[in-house]
């Protein structure tokens, strides 16, 4: 029996809509589907292909427990007995602070695998919870936090009335926007340039999104705020910041005054491999224009902070915040803040790191601490590790570390579809 199923991709958070084809039971084919009134028959390769995901023979279908260095098969009920059991009397041993977990991103896009595995973690009474997210986009909402009091407080471009859209270290043509769910946006880019307007992208490569843009800059990675920082001096320096909107509804104008002065176009000029003159001009171009917003994603660097506020910072200062054609904060089926304070994540810097004293960002701490937190002695060092739908040893920066800090565990649990690193 052949028949089509309308379905969603659980891939990312763009959840682009999809129709499979089920023969016999078994997916055998995924196409975007030209009715979902998000995708509008968008779909990336990952999406289209996971399928075979589903029917891999190489997928993890029961549960495995390591026994003299090898694996073999076990009832859930045996291995959820002996799980709980570890942990518990780890727990009872050494403190619930013993017990850490770990998060993929792809429990993001699962509500009951977050809604559980941060039950899980409440009832440990752990603080070591960690997530790819402090290796991805946490610079970000850290950044919100600091502008707007709440971290998913995220304004996003207004793709429809803007004429000037300067984008850095994304390419929403592939990723179809990270918290920006925009319909079409191949089309959007294009009618912002059809309509007189301008498209600017800075990336240190020629994306997808680089090739339909008005211009494209290459930056060289990790220097994007310099960039940033040097077009707020010439705002400032050029009188043409909008001075109103700014007295009206932001604090601490001096201070950001202060700190932009030091970031000369010059500097950035010798940081990026921008030169002074395109960055100058890039600054009387968005401030000049009618209508205007940044939009980026470079958030995983050294300045990943810094650079997310100094993208904001530029929207504010030119009053383009919350403005039509600029940054606007949209509306969603759920108060996601109101959320994120009831569940608790609504917090910074409430409770710290054993080591290194690093402060709780969304309720988690840092994950490239998390192999000191297992290697070094004294009270409440880290003795199992539970790891849910990710694969940090290979995609943390000091993985190689994390596999042998691994080994010392007393005991360790990893919740996934595949046998990774």
């Amino acid at each position: 029996m052949k028949e089509e199923k309308v379905t969603f991709c659980r891939v990312c958070e763009a959840l682009c809509g999809l129709v499979a084809t089920v023969e016999d039971g078994r997916v055998t084919d995924l196409r975007p589907d030209p009715e979902h009134v998000v995708s509008k028959g968008y779909g990336c390769a990952k999406g289209l292909a996971f399928h075979n995901v589903t029917h891999d023979p190489d997928r993890v279908l029961h549960p495995m427990k390591k026994r003299d260095g090898k694996w073999e098969r076990i009832d859930w009920s045996t291995a959820i007995a002996e799980v709980g059991g570890k942990l518990a009397a780890i727990r009872e041993r050494h403190g619930p602070h013993a017990i850490a977990f770990y998060t993929g991103n792809p429990s993001v896009f699962s509500y009951s695998t977050r809604l559980f595995a941060g039950s899980l973690a409440g009832a440990v009474g752990t603080r070591n919870t960690y997530s790819a997210g402090t290796q991805d986009n946490s610079a970000d909402f850290l950044a919100s936090k600091f502008l707007y009091g709440a971290y998913l407080l995220q304004p996003i471009p207004d793709l429809e009335r803007t004429d000037y859209l300067l984008l850095v270290g994304v390419n929403p043509l592939v990723s179809h926007g990270t918290l920006l769910h925009a319909a079409e946006i191949r089309k959007q880019l294009k009618g912002i340039r059809a309509r007189g307007g301008k498209v600017v992208v800075l990336d240190p490569r020629r994306t997808e999104t680089a090739r339909v843009a008005s211009e494209h800059h290459f930056v060289r990675p990790d220097t994007d705020v310099f960039v940033l920082m040097a077009m707020l001096n010439v705002i400032f320096r050029e009188g043409l910041e909008a001075r109103s909107f700014v007295a009206a509804h932001a604090a601490g104008e001096a201070d950001v005054r202060r700190a932009r002065e030091a970031f000369t176009p010059e500097l950035a000029a010798a940081k990026s491999g921008i030169d002074a003159e395109t960055i100058v001009r890039l600054a009387r171009e968005f401030a000049g224009a009618r209508t205007a917003s940044t939009y980026g994603r470079a958030v995983c660097g050294t300045y990943g902070t810094l650079t997310s506020w100094a993208l904001d910072v530029l929207n504010i200062v030119t009053g383009r915040l919350d403005a039509p054609g600029g940054a606007i904060f949209a509306d969603g089926a759920l108060d996601m803040v109101a959320v994120a304070s009831r569940v608790g994540m609504d917090h910074y810097a409430h409770r710290h790191s054993r080591v290194g004293h690093h402060p709780v960002c969304r309720g988690e701490l840092p994950s490239g601490i998390l192999a000191d937190e297992i290697t070094t002695p004294g009270a409440e060092q880290v003795r199992a590790l539970v790891v849910t739908a990710g694969n940090p040893v290979l995609s943390m920066p000091n993985g190689n570390e994390l596999g042998e800090a691994m080994k010392t565990l007393e005991t360790s649990v990893a919740i996934d579809c595949y046998m990774n690193e």
